[in-house]
């Protein structure tokens, strides 16, 4: 047997699926899928073919491809401003420690359902597009500390909502195909920004551009994120219009039905 919410992040309490069952032990049963094979090339397929998630792919193959630039460049950039190597390094351990404490209150936060998992993720990538995008701007430590700092922040919400996001917008028994999937848009995206940004770099012989592409990434997986509500109230307006018809189209049926057994 396999579990249909081992990837989820948030309290089991908070999902559909928990509140319709009567007791947790009848959730657990719920959740719990066999392990038999699965035709799975079918199912991520299907994946593929929903807008929802290819919207939410791309815009990591986005947000991926910038993430990593600051880690692997804060540091030189730091040092062509005149810091010293000890102190630009620590600014590694700052966006590290940052992070981790984001991490705790983002989960910590993410367990009230009035809060909107896609929504703080999108304004968490809007802070990482300005944090990213300013770094050529900052001359001082201060300056360099800051934006650590909310570069931690906007990553920490980012890969801590991973799982909910899924869930909220395409069901609990979509997530693990789903959440295997997104690791493979988001692994194949990191592969490719930060030799990206070094390519820019040794053209422009500055961090300048680098950090203002890896701004401008984030921004469009801001962008893309932000279209995926309206998308998906169209797509779940034309089902429920598709569902209305057929209902109404079986009525019809059965009644010509009958008539043809009455002849």
């Amino acid at each position: 047997m396999e579990r249909k919410d081992v990837f989820y992040s948030q309290s089991v309490l908070n999902l559909k699926e928990f509140q319709s069952q009567k007791s947790l032990n009848e959730y657990r049963r719920h959740s719990l899928a066999s392990a038999k094979p699965k035709n799975s090339s079918n199912e991520l397929l299907m994946l593929f073919k929903d807008p929802v998630f290819m919207l939410i792919g791309i815009s990591n193959l986005f947000g991926m491809a910038a993430l990593y630039v600051p880690f692997v460049y804060i540091v030189e950039c730091a040092v062509t401003d005149g810091i010293s190597k000890g102190k630009a390094s620590f600014l590694i351990s700052i966006i590290g420690i940052t992070n981790t404490i984001g991490r705790l209150l983002v989960g910590y936060l993410a367990d009230f359902p009035q809060i909107n998992a896609l929504l703080v993720n999108n304004l968490a990538l809007v802070l990482a597009a300005i944090a990213v995008g300013l770094a050529p701007f900052c001359h001082t430590y201060a300056a360099y500390v800051a934006m650590s700092i909310a570069f931690a922040l906007a990553i920490a919400a980012y890969i801590s909502l991973t799982s909910i996001i899924l869930v909220d917008l395409l069901g609990l028994d979509k997530l693990t195909n789903a959440f295997g999937l997104l690791i493979l848009f988001r692994g194949t995206a990191s592969v490719i920004g930060s030799p990206l940004a070094g390519a820019l770099y040794d053209i422009t012989h500055s961090f300048t551009v680098p950090f203002f592409v890896a701004g401008g990434l984030f921004a469009i997986a801001a962008a893309i994120s932000f279209s995926v509500p309206p998308v998906k109230a169209c797509l779940d307006r034309r089902k429920k219009v598709s569902s209305n018809n057929d209902e109404a189209m079986t009525p019809m049926n059965t009644k010509q039905n009958s008539n043809i057994e009455e002849k």
